[in-house]
């Protein structure tokens, strides 16, 4: 990773701003592109068959047979190392011929054949290469677009997958290679194979043969949009259907959903099964949280994943590490400890910090310090390969020493046992250090006079190395909250605005956020704007910093503190107490002389008007 194009992508990691905003071109290209799938899909005895995504004219692509050919001969010197390899291979394509998932091609295997030849290598399954061409060629991937990701975000998913008492989760079978393609683009996917010799392929006394996929392969870039528009068209069937919505939010080939009811389980399971069916699709290996819906499922030969060891309990699911039995939720620390004693450099520090997925945001005040000494090395600016100095090799070293205490932090997974109760509080609380900004959200829930909280994200940015102050930071956070808010109540539609609650230690922050803006320099002025319109004024609330959670998140944690912190995974103790106390009147404190230099020369308030009373509510 070298360049200005890696800087600048990886300076956004600490940038003031990093909203993205799809431009009104590509809004058209997407528009464009779904109308196309709709006109080429087809629905004929149970399955979906479509066309390709072209782009450009498929008469300048060459057919890219001398590399998929020595591709082959370097893959078939691995099946001649690993015999299993070449067996297990060999199983998957000769399943699918007989499936018919794979054909035979019509043309003997050449330069001049038409078409596209793709290289395929075994990762976890049969992987093809659509990208491979020779110098000064096109790929097939150069003319196809990948479509517009019409998957759910990720984050929304895992944060409704915690609302329900039961949670379920399955995969689509063979989810890509469900979606069938029109004939006239198979030519495209052809691939070259072999007599089987036993051991390996005889490439050498046997022709080589072509095959060609009739269905969508993994490694073709818009396989995954392909799968993901014919789901969304199959399930217009069924608007009737609760589970239906469920459904909308797989994401790629996981279903994931939860609910309250033993007997709405059992609905979801069959009406969701049912619905795939019907597209030619099978929702398999089913785990659940619980117990007795596992037995039903048993009594009913349901493909579901039971425990037979201990090591069994566990399950991936978007990236997090479910223990169905325990139902609860981990962060998956992968390799990251073999990172130990090792050379450590930039790009070393860069590499952990991608292998450290973490979307609910529950470990934040620990992997906080670790992009706090990533953006240290910029400051410093070091090259990708140059070693740690010393300072920032010893805290890292140290951070690395905690790692595998990751592994005893666990989060529930449904926010609360007890679905019968009033409806929740969202309560939002936002700090600030010089080093770091951001929010943490946590749901308050009554319960027969029983008031309990759980933890429900929390999202940190780093300050930009252009520094600015802390006022303004702690600005930068509480507008961070009123965006988290805002995502908040479109996943959890039923919390309305009149039960989000936000929080802050920040005398100014609060001076600034409930005047008006017009009073403050461009910078402070339009981001309590944004503050005023997403928020109400009578919840936002001033919190003593020893109480406000987020604090912790900007300063950071060890994982030893962490892990016994119930602050940090409950919110304050007041949070839960009988008589909460609101105070959204800050101002007495305030000192002028703070706020001075955000004042605007020009300012002219105007009383008693009715437009300024409505811009600061």
């Amino acid at each position: 990773m070298d360049g200005k194009m890696d800087y600048a992508k990886i300076n956004e990691f600490w940038e003031l701003e990093n909203m993205g905003i799809n431009s009104q071109e590509n809004i058209n290209l997407e528009m464009q592109i779904l109308e196309k799938f709709e006109e080429n899909t087809t629905y004929t005895n149970g399955r979906y068959e479509t066309k390709l995504l072209w782009k450009d004219d498929q008469s300048q692509l060459n057919n890219n047979y001398e590399i998929a050919k020595k591709r082959l001969f370097n893959l078939n010197d691995k099946f001649k190392r690993d015999k299993n390899l070449y067996l297990n291979y060999k199983e998957i394509i000769q399943q699918q011929l007989k499936d018919g998932i794979v054909e035979y091609a019509n043309c003997e295997p050449n330069n001049t054949c038409p078409g596209y030849f793709m290289p395929h290598h075994a990762v976890v399954r049969i992987c093809f290469d659509a990208s491979s061409k020779s110098k000064g060629q096109v790929s097939l991937n150069d003319l196809l677009y990948s479509g517009p990701n019409l998957n759910r975000e990720l984050l929304r998913i895992v944060l409704k997958f915690r609302i329900g008492k039961i949670a379920m989760c399955a995969d689509i079978q063979r989810a890509f290679l469900e979606i069938g393609i029109k004939e006239n683009d198979r030519k495209y996917l052809q691939f070259l194979w072999g007599e089987d010799n036993g051991t390996c392929l005889d490439l050498e006394g046997q022709p080589i043969r072509a095959l060609k996929m009739k269905r969508a392969p993994f490694g073709v870039n818009c396989s995954p949009f392909l799968l993901a528009a014919t789901i969304r068209t199959h399930l217009k069937k069924y608007p009737h259907l609760e589970v239906t919505q469920k459904l909308n939010d797989l994401y790629v080939d996981d279903f994931l959903c939860s609910v309250e009811t033993l007997p709405k389980a059992k609905e979801y399971y069959k009406d969701a099964s049912q619905i795939l069916k019907e597209a030619g699709m099978n929702l398999r290996k089913w785990v659940t949280s619980s117990p007795d819906l596992e037995r039903w499922w048993k009594n009913n030969e349901v493909d579901y994943r039971g425990c037979v060891a201990e090591s069994e309990v566990t399950q991936k699911v978007l990236g997090l590490v479910w223990n169905h039995h325990l139902d609860c939720l981990k962060v998956d620390i992968g390799n990251i400890s073999n990172m130990k004693g090792t050379y450590l450099s930039k790009r070393s520090v860069l590499s952990i910090c991608g292998m450290l997925f973490d979307p609910l945001g529950m470990l934040t005040p620990f992997t906080v310090r670790m992009k706090l000494l990533l953006q240290n090395t910029w400051e410093r600016d070091l090259q990708w390969d140059e070693p740690l100095p010393p300072d920032i090799h010893e805290t890292f070293q140290s951070w690395l020493d905690e790692v595998d205490t990751v592994s005893q932090i666990s989060l529930s997974r449904p926010y609360f046992l007890n679905s019968e109760a009033e409806p929740a509080e969202i309560h939002i609380f936002s700090d600030a250090s010089p080093k770091a900004y951001g929010c943490v959200a946590y749901f308050r829930k009554v319960t027969d006079g029983t008031i309990s909280s759980s933890f429900i994200v929390a999202k940190c940015r780093l300050a930009p190395l252009k520094k600015l102050s802390l006022a303004r930071l702690e600005l930068m956070g509480a507008l961070v909250s009123a965006r988290l808010a805002e995502y908040l109540q479109k996943t959890f539609p039923w919390i309305t605005s009149d039960h989000i609650f936000f929080w802050s230690d920040s005398q100014i922050t609060l001076h600034w956020i409930n005047g008006d803006p017009l009073r403050w320099k461009e910078f402070v002025r339009n981001r309590v704007r944004e503050i005023q319109e997403k928020t109400n004024r009578h919840h936002r609330n001033y919190c003593r910093g020893k109480t406000n959670p987020a604090d912790k998140l900007t300063r950071g944690l060890s994982i030893h503190v962490l892990v016994q912190d119930d602050v940090w995974w409950h919110g304050p103790d007041w949070l839960t107490s009988q008589n909460l106390s609101f105070n959204n009147s800050a101002d007495s404190e305030i000192n002028e002389a703070d706020i001075a230099d955000e004042l605007t020369k020009n300012y002219v308030p105007v009383m008693n008007s009715s437009s300024d009373r409505t811009l600061s509510q």
